[in-house]
């Protein structure tokens, strides 16, 4: 799994990607909380058959990147990571946390941003007000 080296998965879910689903992490480090699809392409590597390096791998962005300054991601860089995600085969997951705020701020509706990931997350505490809560959506494949 790639993402942000200040992502909350990093800084509040510790080892919870391998515990959970195998995955062993690569933190890429970033100017205002945003990877590169360069930076994508160098810290992807391919799978071998005697198990030395992952045969599989998934990118995680956010919408908006609290410990990084809270900036929001605009469409024309997500669009290049998920083009560049999909050229490696690689399957992503939008951590949608604050989706919904950076919506308004983009001014477009939250399943055009969601939209480009196969799977995302939607916390209902925040910018909904929920006291608890979360969604999580994905195509059927």
């Amino acid at each position: 799994m790639v993402a942000e080296e200040n992502s909350h998965i990093f800084i509040s879910e510790l080892g919870g990607p391998a515990v959970h689903a195998g995955l062993m992490t690569r933190q890429l480090p970033c100017v205002a909380g945003r990877f590169t699809p360069e930076q994508l392409r160098e810290t992807v590597r391919r799978g071998d058959d005697d198990a030395h390096a992952a045969r599989r791998g998934s990118s995680r962005s956010r919408t908006r990147t609290t410990r990084s300054g809270g900036r929001v991601w605009p469409l024309d860089e997500v669009e290049a990571i998920v083009a560049t995600a999909r050229e490696l085969g690689l399957r992503l997951h939008l951590d949608g946390a604050r989706l919904l705020n950076a919506a308004v701020a983009l001014g477009v509706p939250a399943a055009e941003i969601g939209g480009r990931f196969d799977t995302v997350t939607l916390c209902l505490s925040k910018g909904l007000g929920c006291p608890l809560g979360a969604l999580v959506a994905g195509s059927p494949s």
